[in-house]
């Protein structure tokens, strides 16, 4: 890859005012030297026509989206994808936001190439046993006594 990387974050609208959305991330001083950011925004389908015609300003575009088997993809495959220069473009709101937008998005949008990362298993914790069996007992399921 060759940088400074070309990343469009195409946001849902819900994200753009969590505290944990990506945006603030991409801009941080500290990546400028490494990435070109253009933030979009999706609401829903009526930005469909307005997607299409900026993606269509994209030299090279490149759908980062997870590999085959996530049952949301429309092709088997990530396509290969060369070194580049490309413009990554990032699903960026929950995953169900995300996947609204690969779903319900412009066509050209699933028609891009795809890149997936891949990496080991997380060890990120979505939720956790916080001891609910210990605190409301473990006993109070069918059968208890």
């Amino acid at each position: 890859m060759r940088l400074p990387l070309s990343v469009v974050l195409l946001q849902h609208t819900r994200e753009l005012g969590r505290p944990t959305a990506t945006g603030p991330l991409l801009v941080h001083d500290s990546l400028q030297p490494h990435l070109r950011v253009q933030s979009w925004t999706w609401a829903g389908r009526g930005d469909n026509d307005r997607i299409e015609r900026q993606l269509e300003t994209l030299t090279a575009p490149v759908l980062l989206w997870t590999g085959a088997g996530d049952n949301t993809a429309d092709t088997d495959d990530a396509a290969a994808v060369d070194d580049g220069p490309h413009d990554y473009i990032v699903l960026d709101g929950t995953w169900q936001e995300a996947k609204s937008i690969y779903r319900k998005g412009p066509d050209c949008l699933r028609a891009c190439p795809r890149a997936a990362l891949v990496g080991g298993p997380s060890r990120y914790v979505l939720r956790g046993d916080y001891g609910w069996r210990e605190r409301f007992g473990a006993r109070a399921g069918p059968g208890a006594a």
